[in-house]
């Protein structure tokens, strides 16, 4: 029973309409990464101060390079996340593998 619970809830974290750079099915780690890779890009490409405000942590942005750079890092933080439940996870899958 907990199996299939462990191999539901990898089935919604993965798609096979989505390979890595492995060629096996991507993850959410994967596109998570693929993202925050890209919003990098745009980060370097955007440098004028052009979007003065306040952001999500109270901070203060002074261009839209601070504003992606900030939203790479979110997405970093979800990757890491999603990694610690997998972790977890698997923790729990080996622990009742044991018996």
């Amino acid at each position: 029973m907990h199996e299939s619970i462990a191999t539901a809830i990898c089935r919604t974290l993965e798609s096979f309409n989505v390979v890595d750079t492995n060629g096996e099915a991507a993850n959410v780690v994967d596109v998570i990464d693929r993202l925050a890779r890209y919003v990098g890009r745009v980060a370097n490409s955007i440098t004028p101060p052009v979007a003065g405000g306040t952001d999500a942590n109270g901070g203060h942005v002074e261009s839209l390079t601070e504003a992606v750079m900030g939203v790479t890092q979110s997405t970093s933080n979800i990757a890491s996340a999603i990694s610690e439940v997998a972790c977890s996870l698997q923790n729990i899958a080996d622990e009742i593998a044991k018996g």
